[in-house]
């Protein structure tokens, strides 16, 4: 006798060798697998699942339908053009798609449809926000509604599963005590955090030397918040408790696999050698962040020569995945700088620190340390100053950064084309027909070596593009270090927004165990001691607060910290201006946005601001009198532009941080009219 066994999706069954025997049992056995499918078949499309399958065909197309690229080039354009006109149509769809799911997940729970339909249309969705839209950006906003999906689907459940507990303790315990019960429980809560809110903006007002926003008649009276609720949920969003990449070892053998993929190498080489920035073409360096990624890693080249890894300024290891930074001297540079110096008076030292997204509150409850170094350097040589009134032009970096530059209101930036220049007396003047020359320019011009270094993978803060040549020079350095911040383990060059990597991340942003900014302050430091004696412009762009927790920008006050600290230490501070600057406050947190939380739209709108100066660089005393009687009045970044040209040549205006014409009573109306939401005054 022989026997023969088959194995079919878990059914086993013996073909005997009688014919007759083995046709009736194969015939019995598919009858039973067709009558089966034939069950499951009627549980899934049955009159009750038709409806099932309609809500899940729904469902699907509303959700992939709400994600489509922007066909722009630049997040302005996407903004403006792009997103802002469909965003009342993608939330409409977005919740439609959301009630489809849930319709169909309470159906399923209820047993009036097959559970299938529940399993499919969540594994479907499931799927597509794990593997797919970790990009965020205007041109690609999908991980924005994956937040507002999640957060939707979880509210939802939370409320279904409370009211089926309410009905089944209303059945054990009867209607009027669980409704008395509950209302006690919501007072008590009620109770607790209103009184906890009530305190929360008790520091809001507070700035360094013990000082507060003085609210009185004599100066724009600064609206304050009723509840701070950033404060009171500080920490709580928290995400680099859940991972910290610094604590953990990173893939080396994924990350030298990334750089062979992204170079198209088929040999691994020994060291990475990364092009001079400053000497890449007008038009590369003048264009937007994906587009100068590609070209920084077409001009990245490999190699396995130690000597001529050793010449770059910048280059990694890729075995150790380490890179090594070092600046040379350049006597041809300093000759030439020294002879364009006239004016012996203007600082050795000019550091300016950008801060990414911090308002003057989030600057003193998050970066407490930091901004605790400027008090504690005020003494009778050097003079520390905090703008208690710094007003944010808008609520992008790019105009505020132009301000910065130019000292021009760019009215709309979707087009760059129209800018005017903000006169001495508050009024505006015809465009030049000259390229505009930013403040870097300027420096050069002034026998400054130029340095930067920064968290963004291009040339400047601001959003460049081609068709900015002829408004405005490029960006200037003489030394220029992005290198990590286009490094495609950092910036996936397909997904440079995601939500735990690249330089949005809500998490510590980490590059080979290390984080990015520190690689930023180590070029500044070998910037300095490199050329220690010699006039230097330096400046650093953090992005550590560009994210949506509010919470991964504590991480940077050490950092920063440990940095001030070393410019003490290395006596930096002699002949020397430091400033702490930010553009604008969050502007990520889009659960605060939609709330129309008021302590949201009144941060966004006030950026922080602080200095420290030796005090022999006021050309004279009145001058350091103003210094410190404008801390109260309100400031803009413009003052800060007409502030750097004083310290370059001594020329006065009449909107600087020293100039003794700025009115106390000085409101948004006396400004470069910033955007009607961005007047922080009553």
């Amino acid at each position: 006798m022989k026997n023969a066994f088959f194995l079919r999706n878990y059914w086993l069954f013996e073909i005997k060798e009688d014919d007759e025997s083995q046709s009736l049992y194969i015939d019995k056995t598919f009858r039973s697998i067709k009558s089966r499918l034939l069950i499951k078949w009627n549980m899934v499309m049955g009159r009750s699942n038709q409806l099932a399958l309609i809500l899940s065909v729904l469902c699907i197309y509303l959700y992939l339908e709400i994600f489509r690229i922007c066909p722009y080039q630049t997040n302005a354009e996407c903004s403006q053009l792009f997103l802002k006109v469909r965003l009342p149509k993608l939330m409409i769809m977005s919740t439609l798609s959301n009630l489809c799911q849930i319709t169909i997940n309470m159906l399923a729970l209820r047993n009036d449809i097959s559970a299938f339909w529940s399993r499919f249309v969540n594994a479907f969705i499931i799927f597509q926000q794990l593997f797919n839209g970790h990009e965020f950006s205007t041109q690609n906003y999908q991980l924005l509604f994956q937040v507002f999906h999640t957060i939707f689907l979880v509210t939802t459940f939370i409320i279904v599963q409370t009211i089926l507990a309410l009905k089944r303790l209303i059945k054990r315990w009867g209607y009027f005590k669980i409704v008395i019960s509950i209302l006690i429980l919501l007072l008590a809560v009620h109770i607790y955090i209103t009184r906890q809110l009530q305190k929360s903006c008790k520091h809001w007002k507070n700035g360094i030397f013990e000082t507060q926003i003085i609210q009185d008649d004599q100066y724009c009276q600064i609206v304050e918040p009723e509840y701070c609720v950033f404060d009171y949920l500080d920490g709580y969003f928290d995400a680099t408790r859940l991972y910290d990449c610094t604590l953990h070892g990173c893939d080396s053998n994924q990350n030298i696999q990334t750089w062979m993929k992204v170079l198209n190498l088929t040999h691994q080489p020994k060291y990475l050698i990364f092009p001079d920035i400053t000497k890449l073409s007008h038009d590369i360096r003048m264009m937007n962040y994906n587009k100068f990624q590609y070209q920084f890693l077409k001009h990245t080249m490999p190699s396995n020569n130690s000597n001529q890894a050793i010449q770059s300024e910048v280059y990694l290891d890729l075995s150790n995945l380490v890179y090594n930074i070092n600046i040379k001297y350049n006597q041809t540079l300093v000759e030439e700088k020294k002879l364009l110096q006239k004016d012996k008076k203007s600082p050795k030292n000019i550091i300016s620190i950008w801060v990414d997204a911090v308002s003057r509150a989030r600057f003193m409850k998050k970066l407490q340390k930091s901004v605790k170094w400027f008090e504690q350097n005020h003494n009778e040589k050097y003079k520390a100053f905090q703008s208690l009134r710094y007003l944010g032009v808008d609520d992008h970096t790019t105009p505020v950064y132009f301000a910065y530059m130019f000292g021009e209101v760019f009215r709309s930036s979707s087009n760059y084309s129209t800018h005017e220049k903000w006169s001495m007396t508050g009024g505006y003047e015809p465009p030049k027909e000259e390229p505009l020359i930013n403040i870097q320019q300027q420096l050069s011009n002034s026998g400054y070596i130029v340095g930067r270094a920064g968290q963004q993978c291009g040339t400047s803060a601001a959003e460049l593009d081609p068709s900015l040549i002829g408004v405005l020079n490029e960006p200037y350095a003489d030394h220029e270090f992005i290198v990590t911040s286009c490094d495609p383990n950092f910036r996936n060059p397909e997904s440079p927004y995601g939500f735990f990597k690249g330089p949005y991340s809500i998490i510590r942003k980490c590059l080979y165990n290390k984080e990015v900014n520190n690689y930023v302050f180590d070029y500044a430091k070998q910037f300095l001691n490199t050329y220690s004696d010699e006039k230097k412009y330096l400046e650093l762009y953090i992005l550590d607060g560009h994210e949506g927790t509010g919470d991964a920008i504590g991480y940077l006050d050490d950092p920063l910290l440990d940095f001030l600290q070393w410019l003490t230490i290395n006596n930096i501070l002699e002949d020397s201006v430091i400033m702490l600057q930010s553009d604008h406050g969050l502007h990520m947190q889009g659960q605060y946005y939609m709330m129309g939380l008021e302590q949201y739209f009144i941060e966004i709108s006030l950026p922080g601001f602080f200095a420290i100066m030796d005090k022999s660089l006021f050309r004279e005393e009145q001058h350091y009198i103003n210094y410190q009687e404008n801390q109260q009045k309100l400031l803009t970044v413009f003052e800060v532009h007409y502030f750097m040209k004083y310290l370059l040549d001594g020329s006065e205006s009449e909107n600087s941080i020293i100039s003794s014409s700025i009115k106390d009573k000085r409101n948004c109306s006396d400004t470069p009219k910033p955007i009607e939401q961005l007047c922080p005054c009553i």
